[in-house]
């Protein structure tokens, strides 16, 4: 009974740990998500500033990884190549935010000002947030949280074996003292212990052995 109940309250706490960690891991990778594209759509942005105020390529550089500058009529300052949402900001001047399989696309695009939104007077602005840079710190994270679930669980279990002690204890000595005056030994009595229903139990044996010895 003792095995039966601390399995059944260690499977109870082990669903309940899983209910808040599994969201919990997945709002963790979320929030590193949204800070990488946050971060990256800053400096986008303050690049893109420059552009606007001098689009000549000497007056600013890329200090950021993974970015590329689409100036009109001249080749890419940067490494990436004209994507579709590329050519859709300089076609549209729209900028956009695009998620690929291995990481997300930040585009926008830069207007000179005075003119109009056709391609040829329209820079524009990329980065690209790699996979690796989304999930940065995610995995110690989780591996932290997977550690703390462990530690609740074991802890949980510990004293989910100390409560059930209290309770098939005193039902064993109920067991035994009934065995006993079933082999004839009427001077045996039960300790009341446990929970209320467990002492009532044992009040009743008890007073069940004074009849017998009475009759």
């Amino acid at each position: 009974m003792r095995r039966r109940l601390s399995l059944l309250v260690s499977a109870a706490l082990a669903l309940t740990l899983l209910a808040f960690a599994i969201p919990l891991a997945i709002l963790i990778r979320s929030i590193a998500a949204d800070r990488a594209i946050a971060r990256a759509n800053d400096d986008v942005r303050a690049l893109s500033t420059l552009v606007a105020l001098n689009p000549d390529p000497g007056s600013w550089r890329l200090n950021v990884e993974g970015m590329t500058v689409f100036l009109p009529g001249q080749r890419p300052i940067g490494s990436a190549e004209r994507t579709p949402a590329v050519q859709l900001a300089q076609r549209d001047g729209s900028s956009v935010t695009v998620s690929h399989p291995d990481g997300t696309e930040i585009v926008v695009a830069v207007i000179f000002a005075g003119q109009g939104t056709p391609p040829s007077h329209t820079a524009v602005v990329r980065a690209f947030v790699p996979d690796s840079v989304l999930t940065k710190g995610v995995s110690k994270s989780w591996l932290i949280l997977s550690g703390l679930g462990l530690l609740l669980l074991a802890v949980g279990i510990l004293i989910a074996n100390l409560l059930v002690g209290t309770v098939t204890k005193p039902i064993s000595e109920l067991a035994r003292v009934s065995h006993r005056l079933a082999a004839g030994g009427l001077e045996a009595r039960a300790s009341p212990a446990g929970p209320p229903e467990v002492r009532e139990l044992a009040f009743g044996l008890n007073h069940l052995a004074g009849r017998i010895r009475e009759l």
